[in-house]
């Protein structure tokens, strides 16, 4: 059978959207049992009532310990078996005409993707990575479907076979996530997710395009990839991999590219929405200690340091963890796309209402979640709520009643651990309607209905790049509170800076103590390190940068007490 139709195909692919869909929601019924075991599925004709057949295949979906194997699938008599091996939907040329067919599934699988990095890489920035290497893990994305004597193709049915793969030894203390989606969903140059594609083509013929890519500014960029919202999520079949040789879990959901810049590198970050249109409508799986539902979830690839420090925003917030804010539960996993091998992810929470309701008990109806000073999850009567709060940066909080009144709607405990940390950890990637994130419940019913924060996107930090904007003697304290007037309006009250500062020293002191940031790095490495050389094949070797980056890491923590504590302690003595 051929391999499947070319990205350029994208109408026809279009018009089996149903099939695409009905695809996603068939789960096997013999999933449970054991890896060898062959499974049997149910499929119809959307078009025609009460129809129906059965295709069966040898072997179910999962991870096998042979290198290859040969699987039979077996169609109800009078049908024909239609099939391909990279993630395309079959049509009428893959049709082999018969009811009984055998296909070869080999290590490594097939490089579909990949070979059509050219759609992906952004062409007037010097983009490179992708590569094809056959010493990478990989699996085969068997599709299916059966033609009746008419001529109709059937829904579809998927299969992910990864034969010769060995999690414990490739992937220790990881979760194997396998999204698999039409390649037309990912490369079509109209509406393929991780295309540059039209809107790319669009945009570099503009001023601002030919400016960004004159100066280099690929982070500036615009694409298909960094498009947001539903329009531009795509229906996709997950299988979750969890210390397990068959799915732990499987079922359809959305798939999105997600993030910031990060959208415009080549290893890009996803995001994953369930809901009923695709299958269930929550993820019924425990990804993290005591959290066994989620409505999205979001697989990171490391944000500013991607490429040569991919685990520093977890290290950032280990050192972080039993401060007074939110700090979304992470773990690692390593994604495959289609069957190849995408690289190392970080599985996290996705910050929704929903989440916040697996967490904290609350009613997610009354959550209100503001990102980078828009409201990101509410009605439109909330972000009144919000400009309540931000009005108090033009007002006087030196005066105690005007300072109780703010404490009654901002949880200051939280404002002081939450700046604390930005502060030390010199992150000049933050301001009041940037990189923020906060959340309340409208009514009373968790922490009085106050505000407080989440700690998100702090890898542009401790020494990062070795610029002076990360320095551990640039003054963050001065830079922070001139871009985030609210934080400036606080500090102006003594109670309020004397929280802060002593955040400040307990943070300094313990939670990023010289000797605690080389106890994390060490246990971060001993999970991160295994996971490297696949990336560096897949991605390019960046192996120097990631040891020049984490020296700077350290030299900024070893730095910065004896810096930060002595400025502020003079600032204090200045102003009050």
């Amino acid at each position: 059978m051929r391999t499947g139709r070319g990205p350029e195909n994208a109408h026809a692919a279009l018009i089996l959207a149903a099939f695409v869909l009905s695809s996603l929601l068939l789960l096997c019924s013999c999933g449970a049992g054991a890896v060898a075991a062959g499974c049997t599925e149910r499929v119809s004709w959307p078009d025609l009532k009460g129809s129906g057949a059965e295709i069966s295949f040898s072997r179910d979906s999962g991870i096998y310990s042979e290198k290859g194997f040969n699987l039979s699938i077996k169609a109800s008599s009078g049908y024909t078996i239609a099939y391909t091996t990279d993630g395309t939907l079959p049509s009428k040329d893959d049709d082999s005409g018969r009811s009984t067919v055998s296909v070869s599934v080999k290590s490594g699988g097939s490089d579909y993707l990949v070979s059509h990095r050219d759609l992906m890489l952004l062409p007037d920035f010097g983009q490179k990575g992708l590569y094809s290497d056959k010493g990478l893990p990989g699996g085969t994305v068997l599709t299916a479907a059966l033609f009746d004597k008419t001529g109709r193709m059937s829904e579809t049915v998927t299969k992910v076979y990864f034969p010769g793969l060995e999690p414990e030894k490739s992937f220790p203390g990881c979760i194997i996530f396998s999204v698999v989606t039409d390649p037309v969903n990912l490369l079509d140059y109209n509406t393929g997710i991780l295309a540059y594609g039209a809107v790319y083509d669009e945009w570099k013929d503009t001023e601002d395009g030919r400016k960004q890519i004159e100066r280099g500014a690929r982070w500036d960029a615009v694409s298909n990839s960094t498009q947001h919202g539903k329009d531009w999520e795509r229906p996709a079949l997950i299988q979750i991999y969890d210390k397990s040789s068959i799915p732990s879990a499987e079922c359809g959901a959305g798939l999105r590219v997600s993030g910031g810049s990060t959208r415009t590198k080549v290893q890009k970050p996803f995001s994953l929405y369930f809901r009923k249109s695709y299958g269930p409508k929550h993820l019924k799986y425990t990804l993290f200690d005591g959290i066994s539902s989620y409505d999205s979830i979001s697989l990171k690839t490391g944000g500013d340091t991607t490429e040569y420090f991919k685990y520093k925003i977890l290290l950032i917030r280990d050192l972080a963890e039993g401060r007074d804010f939110l700090i979304p539960f992470s773990r690692p996993a390593v994604l495959f796309l289609n069957g190849e091998y995408w690289g190392p992810y970080i599985l996290q929470e996705k910050i929704s209402p929903y989440m916040l309701k697996t967490r904290f008990g609350v009613d997610d109806d009354q959550v209100v979640i503001i990102k980078d000073g828009l409201l990101e999850d509410g009605i439109d009567a909330d972000y009144d709520l919000y400009k309540e709060l931000m009005s108090y940066a033009e007002k006087d909080l030196s005066d105690p009643e005007i300072y109780a009144e703010f404490c009654g709607l901002m949880d200051v405990s939280s404002m002081a651990d939450y700046f604390a940390v930005q502060v030390y950890i010199g992150n000049p990637d933050f301001e009041q309607y940037w990189n923020d994130l906060m959340w309340l419940t409208r009514d009373d019913s968790y922490n009085r209905g106050r505000w407080q924060y989440i700690l998100y996107d702090i890898e542009y930090s401790a020494g990062l790049y070795g610029k002076e904007k990360t320095s551990p003697t640039t003054d963050h304290f001065t830079m922070i509170a001139e871009k985030y007037p609210l934080f400036a309006a606080a500090l102006k009250n003594r109670e309020f800076f004397a929280l802060f500062l002593k955040s400040v020293k307990d943070i300094g002191s313990r939670n990023f103590s010289p000797d605690r940031v080389l106890r994390e790095i060490d246990a971060l490495k001993a999970v991160w390190d295994p996971l490297m050389p696949d990336f560096y094949k897949r991605y390019g070797n960046t192996s120097q940068k990631e040891k020049q980056e984490v020296e700077r890491l350290v030299q900024f923590f070893e730095e910065r007490y004896d810096f930060m504590i002595p400025l502020l302690e003079e600032w204090q003595e200045n102003n009050f």
